[in-house]
Protein backbone atom coordinates (compact mmCIF):
# COMPACT_ATOMS: atom_id res chain seq x y z
CA UNK A 1 0.00 0.00 0.00
CA UNK A 2 2.66 2.66 1.12
CA UNK A 3 4.47 1.72 -2.62
CA UNK A 4 1.04 2.57 -4.47
CA UNK A 5 -0.12 5.88 -2.25
CA UNK A 6 4.01 7.15 -3.15
CA UNK A 7 3.09 6.09 -7.23
CA UNK A 8 0.28 8.10 -6.79
CA UNK A 9 1.69 10.76 -4.79
CA UNK A 10 4.47 11.36 -7.89
CA UNK A 11 2.05 11.36 -10.43
CA UNK A 12 -0.32 13.72 -8.79
CA UNK A 13 3.02 16.16 -8.20
CA UNK A 14 4.72 15.62 -11.51
CA UNK A 15 0.80 16.48 -12.75
CA UNK A 16 0.69 19.59 -10.59
CA UNK A 17 4.12 20.75 -12.13
CA UNK A 18 2.69 20.85 -15.58
CA UNK A 19 -0.21 22.22 -14.81
CA UNK A 20 1.82 25.43 -12.86
CA UNK A 21 3.73 25.08 -16.39
CA UNK A 22 0.37 26.02 -18.29
CA UNK A 23 -0.28 28.93 -16.19
CA UNK A 24 2.66 30.33 -16.20
CA UNK A 25 2.39 30.32 -20.46
CA UNK A 26 -1.17 31.09 -20.46
CA UNK A 27 -1.01 33.98 -18.13
CA UNK A 28 2.09 35.28 -20.65
CA UNK A 29 -0.72 35.29 -23.59
CA UNK A 30 -2.84 37.86 -21.53
CA UNK A 31 -1.34 41.08 -23.05
CA UNK A 32 -1.73 39.24 -26.93
CA UNK A 33 -5.54 38.91 -25.63
CA UNK A 34 -6.34 42.31 -25.06
CA UNK A 35 -4.78 43.42 -28.07
CA UNK A 36 -6.80 41.33 -29.70
CA UNK A 37 -10.25 42.51 -27.84
CA UNK A 38 -9.02 45.76 -28.92
CA UNK A 39 -8.60 45.21 -32.67
CA UNK A 40 -11.82 43.30 -32.70
CA UNK A 41 -13.57 45.98 -30.32
CA UNK A 42 -14.84 42.98 -28.79
CA UNK A 43 -14.09 40.89 -26.35
CA UNK A 44 -14.38 37.96 -27.59
CA UNK A 45 -10.81 36.18 -26.89
CA UNK A 46 -11.25 37.49 -23.40
CA UNK A 47 -14.34 35.50 -22.94
CA UNK A 48 -12.51 32.59 -24.04
CA UNK A 49 -9.32 33.36 -21.96
CA UNK A 50 -11.73 33.47 -19.30
CA UNK A 51 -13.34 30.01 -19.65
CA UNK A 52 -9.87 28.88 -19.62
CA UNK A 53 -8.50 30.65 -16.96
CA UNK A 54 -11.51 29.29 -14.78
CA UNK A 55 -10.88 25.54 -16.16
CA UNK A 56 -7.35 25.61 -15.13
CA UNK A 57 -8.17 26.44 -11.55
CA UNK A 58 -10.60 23.95 -11.28
CA UNK A 59 -7.68 21.51 -12.33
CA UNK A 60 -5.93 22.89 -9.42
CA UNK A 61 -8.43 22.94 -6.98
CA UNK A 62 -8.95 18.92 -7.83
CA UNK A 63 -5.44 18.51 -7.79
CA UNK A 64 -5.22 20.08 -3.95
CA UNK A 65 -8.00 18.06 -3.19
CA UNK A 66 -6.36 14.54 -4.53
CA UNK A 67 -3.28 15.84 -2.46
CA UNK A 68 -5.29 15.91 0.46
CA UNK A 69 -6.98 12.90 0.09
CA UNK A 70 -3.27 11.02 -0.18
CA UNK A 71 -2.45 12.67 2.95
CA UNK A 72 -5.36 12.01 5.21
CA UNK A 73 -5.12 7.97 3.56
CA UNK A 74 -1.30 7.36 4.15
CA UNK A 75 -1.81 9.55 7.63
CA UNK A 76 -4.92 7.07 8.47
CA UNK A 77 -2.05 3.96 7.45
CA UNK A 78 0.39 5.23 9.30
CA UNK A 79 2.53 5.84 6.33
CA UNK A 80 4.80 8.94 5.34
CA UNK A 81 4.16 10.68 2.32
CA UNK A 82 7.08 12.23 0.11
CA UNK A 83 7.64 15.75 1.37
CA UNK A 84 10.01 18.68 0.34
CA UNK A 85 12.51 18.21 2.41
CA UNK A 86 10.71 18.84 5.23
CA UNK A 87 9.43 21.37 3.90
CA UNK A 88 5.42 22.26 3.94
CA UNK A 89 4.29 21.40 0.26
CA UNK A 90 2.44 24.61 -0.86
CA UNK A 91 -1.11 24.19 -2.37
CA UNK A 92 -1.53 23.97 -6.04
CA UNK A 93 -4.87 25.68 -5.32
CA UNK A 94 -3.36 28.83 -4.11
CA UNK A 95 -0.45 28.60 -6.68
CA UNK A 96 -2.62 28.47 -9.52
CA UNK A 97 -4.61 31.02 -8.48
CA UNK A 98 -1.56 33.47 -8.15
CA UNK A 99 -0.21 32.82 -11.46
CA UNK A 100 -3.53 33.17 -13.64
CA UNK A 101 -5.50 36.02 -10.48
CA UNK A 102 -7.97 35.14 -8.53
CA UNK A 103 -11.74 35.14 -9.39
Amino acid sequence: MNKDLRREQITLLKFEKKLEELAQSFAAARPTVARTDSALAAPVASDGYEQVRLGIISLSNALSEAHTAIKTRADELGVRTADAFGLPKRDPYGAIRSILGSS
